[in-house]
């Protein structure tokens, strides 16, 4: 349904590469359209992957419908239709001018200050051409760059990573989308130009960060954020076996994975391997990951307890957990589990000693299996950004090196 105009409209998503409309994890704003017949716009689409009786409704804006016989004319025009009396050469000096002033401390006034170009460059009314003549800017630059020096590129794909955000930050999901589909292609670029595996590395990381874990996994088998996100996707759809799997990769690839080994245990657990999830959730318990993960780990350990009738076993794992944790969740557990043993004084005892406000990083564990991965993306950013630092330089060079010949003159 429209919620503009309040009218159900049937409509077919093309998505890339089967990406689940599950949207790879809550990540995908845009999606293209099959059929130049719908209009873009915004729509409520239902997503019912359980067969639920009130399935879920995901608003999601539909882009890049275009009409196949005016394509080849729209090609030819593509070259000088840009928004607001733009020409393709004052793009191309400010889009380098930003790149070349990128630096440590001003990454994200970069990123909003080429957000603020591509606005001005393009609109909705012409949206088709005006965005195919922007991506053929940049990309151009981005080639000139890699030919000059392959290491300048990962500064300007970062700044493309932050500018996902920024269009994320302004609700702007529209462009978003479509700069996620040319910043797959700029990382096609880069791998071309360089083809180390640290590079690999870092190109799957910017996928995974985009919401591309599958084709992040084809490029780094092994990438840690990919393996996270694509066995979380799984996990929510009910698919516990290949989520299962995933998670068994995330952990052999990194075995201090706390999070990675938590939603092993709980995937081996839904697919009837309850020692095996007893071992693992045991390792994440004793270990010293975040509080939420430990204290998770030991409720459903005592959970795993009280199923097989060992309750007293269950209230010892519990009062063990709260001699280092303080999770509202293990009190009401261990208070439940006495009160069913018929120790109505101690489990009053439990409740009353419950905090009122627990420490930050253990409260509200099994809301927050639930959030979206961010301490693993911001690691993942962090990877990034280290590894840009030192590339720097290359790009200041490059963008010189490869100016207009009336730019480099006035310089």
């Amino acid at each position: 349904m429209n919620p503009d105009t309040g009218r159900e409209v049937p409509v077919e998503i093309a998505l890339e590469r089967e990406q689940p409309l599950e949207v790879a994890g809550q990540m995908v704003g845009a999606a293209l359209l099959s059929s130049p017949s719908v209009p873009e716009g915004r729509y409520w689409l239902e997503v019912d992957g359980n067969a639920s009786p009130n399935p879920r409704r995901i608003l999601v804006e539909l882009v890049g419908g275009e009409d196949p016989a005016t394509a080849a004319v729209e090609e030819a025009e593509a070259e000088t239709d840009l928004a607001g009396d733009l020409e393709p050469e004052e793009v191309e000096r400010r889009y380098r001018d930003i790149l070349e002033k990128l630096r440590p401390d001003t990454m994200p006034a970069s990123a909003r200050a080429l957000a603020d170009l591509e606005i001005a460059a393009t609109s909705r009314q012409n949206a088709d051409r005006q965005m195919k003549t922007l991506s053929k800017i940049e990309e151009n630059v981005l080639q000139d760059l890699g030919r000059s020096s392959p290491g300048a590129l990962l500064p300007a794909l970062y700044l493309h990573v932050l500018l996902d955000g920024e269009y994320m930050r302004r609700g702007d999901a529209w462009r978003m989308g479509h700069h996620r589909f040319r910043l797959e292609s700029f990382v096609g670029f880069y791998l071309r130009r360089t083809r180390s595996q640290g590079a690999r590395s870092l190109a799957a990381k910017i996928l995974a960060l985009m919401g591309r874990p599958q084709e992040a996994l084809e490029i780094a088998p092994r990438e840690e954020l990919a393996l996270l996100q694509l066995g979380m996707a799984a996990e929510r759809q009910g698919r516990h076996h290949q989520a299962r799997d995933y998670f068994r990769r995330l952990v052999e690839t990194r075995p201090s994975h706390d999070h990675g080994r938590l939603r092993l245990a709980i995937a081996l657990r839904r697919t009837g391997d309850p020692a095996g999830a007893r071992t693992h959730f045991s390792r994440v318990a004793r270990g010293t990951g975040p509080g939420w993960t430990r204290s998770l780990a030991y409720q459903e350990l005592a959970e795993l307890e009280f199923e097989a009738r060992r309750s007293q076993a269950a209230v010892t794992l519990l009062r063990q957990a709260l001699e280092g944790l303080d999770d509202q969740a293990l009190y009401l557990q261990l208070a439940y589990y006495l009160d069913q043993r018929g120790e109505r004084s101690e489990a009053f005892a439990v409740l009353n000693a419950m905090p009122v406000e627990p420490r930050a990083d253990e409260a509200a564990s099994r809301y927050r299996y639930n959030l979206k991965p961010e301490a693993e993306k911001a690691a993942a950013l962090g990877a990034l950004e280290s590894a840009v630092t030192t590339h720097l330089p290359d790009l200041r060079v490059a963008v010189s090196a490869t100016a207009p010949d009336d730019a480099r003159g006035s310089r």
